[in-house]
C-alpha cells in the first residue's frame, strides 16, 4: 500500500496535540485533547506522564476513525514535547513519580549546587545551570527521594516518553540532550562521564542518544494493539517543541530567526558559527548539528494581555459577546492602533511568571512604569505588545553582540495574529518580520521531520520550499527604530535598577503571605 500520510503528535503545557497531513502537507485531522496541571503546593508543578499517553490514544484512535485512513498507508510519526520535564520510568517504562517540568520551583538548592562547577559545565554542555535543565530535577530525586531515585531506571523527556510507549526504546533525541542535558558534550556529541560524575548522577539513568533524523524504532505489537495504529510504522523524535515549531516554520539557515509566540515565548537565533554563550540556551536544531540554535525563553508574552483581558478588559470581553464575531483581543488591538510608538512613555516589563535570558533575574515580577494623568487604556495596551518585544530585543541583540547576523525573523502564534504587534516587533528590532499561513506549530514541524526522515520528501530544503507558505511581511520603520532604541535603554536601566526591590519584594510577601 501506498505511504502517504504523515503524524506529528506535540505535547505541550497546556494541550496534547496530534495532526495528520498528507504526501502535500494537506491537512487531514488537527485536534488536541487539553492537559491536566498538578499543583502540589506552591512553585511545584507536575503532569502525570500515563495522562499523555491516555490522550495520545485516544487521539489517534478518533483520528482513524474519523478520516478512514488505512493505518498501512501512514509513512512515518514525528514527536515533540515540552522541555526540561523530567519523565522517570522503571524498567518495564512505567512512571515511578510524575513529569516535573520547566515551570517547577523545588530544584533551587540543586542549581545552586551545579553553579559551583558553573565554568566546567559551560564547557562541555554548552550550557549553564538553571531551571531550564531536567539535571537538577534528576539531582532533586536523589538528594530527596533516595528510594525513588533507585527505583528510575532510565529519566526521560516526554517525548522520548511516548517514543517509548509506541517502541518500547529509551532514548534521548539530540536537540533535548543538547539543550536540557547538563551531561551531553556538545562538541562530540554524547554523554560525558567526566561531566555526570562531577555532578554526582548515575550514567546508566541517562537513554540511549540518537540523532533527531534516525528512527528510534518503528510501533511494536503492543504499541499497535493500544492505539489502532499498525506495526512498523517509523518514529522519529523532534524533542523539544520549539525547535519542531522551527522546523515547521522553515527557519533552517543561518540568518533567520524564528520568534514562537504564545502565552510564552523562545526566540531563536539559527547560526554555523558553532557559538555558545551563558547568556542564551543552545541546541542543536532537529535538521542536523551543523545548525546551532541559540534560544533566549520569555516567560509572559500572550498571557499578559490575557491577564490584561482578564482583569482589566471587563468592557472589551462584554463588547465581544454582543457583537459576536470580534474578540477582546481585536479590540485591544483598535484601541492601540489610536496610539503612537512609545505609548506616551509607559514602558512595561514582562515578567509575571520571572525572567529568564539573557540574564536570569530572580524573583521579577511584571509592572508599569511613567503611568501620568493623561495615560490612556490604548496606551497601557500598546506598553504591553511593545514590552515584551523588548524582551524579546534582549535576547535578539545578545545575538547582534556575537556578530550573528539575521537577515529575517519568521514569526506564528496567537500574538501574531495581531498586525500591530507584528509591526512593533519590526519596528524594535529594525528586522523583516514574516508572518506564515502554513500550518503552525510544533506538530507540523513534526510533519516535516517525519517526512523527510521516512523518505516521503526528498529533504529539509524541499520540503521547506514546497509546503512553508509565507503570510505578510512587516518591515521596519526606521524613525519608529530609532524612537524604540532609546525606549529599550530605558527598558534595561528599569529592569536592572529594580533587581534588589524585587528580591525585598518577595521577601515581604514570604512573611505576610502577600499573594
Amino acid at each position: 500500500m501506498q505511504k502517504k500520510y504523515l503524524m506529528g503528535i506535540d505535547i505541550g503545557s497546556s494541550n496534547t496535540k496530534l495532526m495528520i497531513c498528507d504526501e502535500r502537507c494537506n491537512l487531514v485531522f488537527n485536534e488536541l485533547e487539553e492537559n491536566e496541571i498538578i499543583i502540589p503546593k506552591q512553585g511545584w508543578v507536575e503532569y502525570d506522564p500515563n495522562e499523555w499517553w491516555n490522550k495520545i490514544k485516544k487521539l489517534l484512535k478518533n483520528s482513524l476513525k474519523k478520516t478512514k485512513i488505512n493505518p498501512l498507508a501512514i509513512a512515518g510519526i514525528g514527536i515533540s514535547s515540552l522541555g526540561a520535564t523530567i519523565v522517570v520510568v522503571d524498567k518495564h517504562g512505567e512512571p515511578v513519580y510524575n513529569a516535573i517540568p520547566w515551570s517547577d520551583k523545588r530544584s533551587q538548592e540543586e542549581i545552586e549546587i551545579l553553579e559551583r562547577n558553573k565554568k566546567k559545565i559551560f564547557k562541555i554542555s554548552g550550557n549553564i545551570p538553571n531551571l531550564l535543565s531536567t539535571t537538577p530535577k534528576l539531582m532533586w530525586f536523589k538528594n530527596t527521594k533516595p528510594l525513588i531515585y533507585k527505583k528510575i531506571y532510565k529519566y526521560l523527556e516526554p517525548s522520548g516518553f511516548i517514543g517509548l510507549k509506541l517502541t518500547g526504546n529509551f532514548t534521548m533525541d539530540w536537540t533535548f540532550a543538547s539543550g536540557t542535558n547538563h551531561g551531553f558534550d556538545y562538541k562530540k556529541l554524547e554523554y560525558s562521564k567526566e561531566l555526570i560524575n562531577l555532578i554526582g548522577l548515575d550514567i546508566e539513568k541517562y537513554p540511549d542518544l540518537h540523532p533527531n533524523t534516525v528512527s528510534i524504532g518503528n510501533i511494536n505489537k503492543n504499541a499497535a494493539t493500544e492505539t489502532g495504529l499498525a506495526e512498523n510504522i517509523p518514529v522519529f523524535i523532534s524533542g523539544h517543541d520549539v525547535v519542531a515549531a522551527a522546523l515547521g516554520a522553515g527557519a533552517i539557515y543561518p540568518g533567520q530567526a524564528y520568534f514562537s509566540a504564545g502565552s510564552a515565548a523562545n526566540l531563536l537565533v539559527m547560526t554555523d558559527k558553532g557559538i555558545t554563550t551563558p547568556l542564551l540556551m543552545s541546541i542543536l536544531h532537529v535538521v542536523g548539528p551543523k545548525v546551532r540554535i541559540l534560544n533566549g525563553v520569555q516567560s509572559s508574552v500572550g498571557f499578559s494581555l490575557k491577564w490584561f483581558r482578564d482583569n482589566l478588559g471587563t468592557f472589551e470581553k462584554e463588547i465581544s459577546k454582543i457583537i459576536g464575531n470580534l474578540n477582546a483581543f481585536e479590540i485591544f488591538d483598535a484601541e492601540a492602533l489610536k496610539t503612537m510608538p512609545g505609548s506616551g512613555g509607559v514602558i512595561y516589563l514582562p515578567f509575571v511568571f520571572g525572567k529568564f535570558q539573557p540574564d536570569f533575574m530572580k524573583n521579577t515580577t511584571s509592572c508599569f512604569f511613567g503611568i501620568t494623568s493623561k495615560t490612556s487604556k490604548g496606551q497601557i495596551i500598546r506598553s504591553i505588545m511593545e514590552g515584551t518585544i523588548y524582551n524579546m530585543y534582549e535576547n535578539l541583540k545578545t545575538s547582534f553582540d556575537l556578530n550573528i547576523e539575521i537577515d529575517e525573523i519568521i514569526t506564528n502564534g496567537g500574538p501574531t495574529k495581531s498586525k500591530l504587534w507584528c509591526q512593533i516587533m519590526a519596528d524594535i528590532t529594525n528586522k523583516k518580520v514574516i508572518t506564515l499561513n502554513s500550518p503552525d506549530g510544533s506538530p507540523f514541524g513534526n510533519i516535516i521531520l517525519s517526512g523527510v526522515c521516512s523518505k516521503l520528501f526528498t529533504s529539509f530544503d524541499t520540503a521547506v520550499a514546497d509546503f512553508i507558505i509565507k503570510g505578510e511581511v512587516f518591515k521596519p520603520n526606521e524613525n519608529n527604530h530609532k524612537l524604540y532604541k532609546q525606549l529599550f535603554n530605558i527598558y534595561k536601566e528599569l529592569t536592572n535598577s529594580l533587581e534588589n526591590s524585587f528580591t525585598n519584594m518577595k521577601k515581604l510577601k514570604d512573611e505576610f503571605n502577600l499573594i
